[in-house]
């Protein structure tokens, strides 16, 4: 294969190689007819390798992106995932601060954000959709200002997230999934077939099946949410309903005949920590423990068997704020924190003490 990457395919040789095939007895110098005539058709030359060398990295699995990698992808039958709409829950109240019923597909509005009243959860509680795809529909908590006309509604309250909404997956994202799929191939309901089913319903983050869980011809499917914490009860319907509705192995789902399969949750296991940390010159505070800590834990969600006190550790002495750490507990010990198959280890208190 021709290495367009060479300084063979470089304006400056293109045009030297040139050159050279001119006879000595021919002016050559720059600024000479010649020079000027070869020039242009080095740079076009140039121009058009530079292309070929990108267009072929958009050919391959590691090197193609956007658009292009979308297409790689579906040749193995993978979908990018697409935004997602938030599904949170809202409150509904009147005059005398009864609940109260809206109507559904009535709409509301909080800061930047729109949501419509999709389904009836309880007397004036109700499932409601953000209009704008992605994150943005997780952000806001609060008052909900109604765009209909409504004269029952004293107070509208936007309330808890119940199925995360998500950003169009990410290159990096989609490409790892795709390579998961080829080397994990999945095929007649063997466990990677539901991993790759979970794997691709919007909302859930991290899934783990049990095989055989409850009884013969039993699977037990557990999922958190897209921030790999509990996932919510509408989240674990909407994904039962979808691979076999009812647990009942009837075919009526994804899951093959005879594969009664149960979709559940995890468990939290709080991680408090504590400990004392020196600062780092241009510091006044701690930045960024908080998130660090939570991406760290959210990483050993359904794959690893204990919090590590060393790696918990590290990451606290890896911020950019923080220059040495002391006397770290967690949940007060100097030990690792054993995890079980379906815990999910969520930071509780945080107190680090600037010493």
């Amino acid at each position: 294969m021709v290495d367009l990457q060479s300084d063979k395919y470089t304006y400056e040789f293109i045009l030297a190689d040139m050159l050279e095939q001119i006879p000595s007895y021919i002016d050559k110098r720059e600024g000479s007819i010649i020079y000027n005539a070869l020039a242009p058709a080095a740079l076009k030359l140039a121009e058009a390798y530079f292309i070929m060398q990108s267009e072929r990295d958009l050919y391959f699995l590691d090197t193609t992106e956007g658009e292009y990698l979308t297409k790689k992808c579906s040749e193995y039958g993978i979908t990018r995932r697409l935004a997602t709409h938030a599904t949170r829950k809202g409150t509904f109240k009147d005059n005398n601060s009864s609940l109260v019923d809206v109507p559904i597909g009535a709409r509301f509005r909080i800061e930047d954000t729109t949501y419509l009243v999709r389904e009836r959860i309880s007397e004036g509680v109700f499932q409601l959709q953000c209009e704008q795809p992605g994150v943005i529909g997780n952000n806001y908590t609060g008052t909900l200002l109604p765009l209909d006309n409504n004269s029952n509604i004293a107070a509208a309250t936007l309330d808890d997230i119940l199925i995360y909404g998500e950003d169009i997956e990410s290159d990096d994202a989609l490409r790892m999934r795709t390579k998961d799929s080829i080397v994990n191939q999945s095929s007649d309901g063997n466990i990677n077939q539901y991993l790759k089913w979970a794997n691709d319903f919007d909302g859930i983050g991290i899934p783990k099946v049990f095989p055989l869980a409850l009884g013969p011809n039993t699977v037990k499917v557990s999922i958190t949410n897209s921030n790999n914490q509990v996932a919510s009860t509408e989240l674990i319907k909407s994904f039962q309903d979808y691979i076999d509705p009812g647990s009942t192995g009837l075919g009526n789902g994804k899951a093959p005949i005879g594969a009664k399969v149960t979709v559940t949750t995890g468990n939290v296991k709080t991680i408090d920590i504590s400990g004392n940390i020196s600062l780092n010159n241009g510091f006044s505070q701690v930045v960024g423990a908080e998130e660090a800590i939570t991406n760290y834990l959210s990483g050993l969600t359904y794959r690893a068997n204990k919090v590590s006190y060393i790696g918990l550790a590290s990451v606290i002495l890896g911020l950019e704020s923080v220059s040495d750490v002391s006397n770290i507990l967690i949940n007060g010990a100097i030990e690792d924190i054993s995890l079980l198959e379906e815990d999910i280890p969520t930071l509780g208190a945080l107190s680090l003490v600037v010493v």
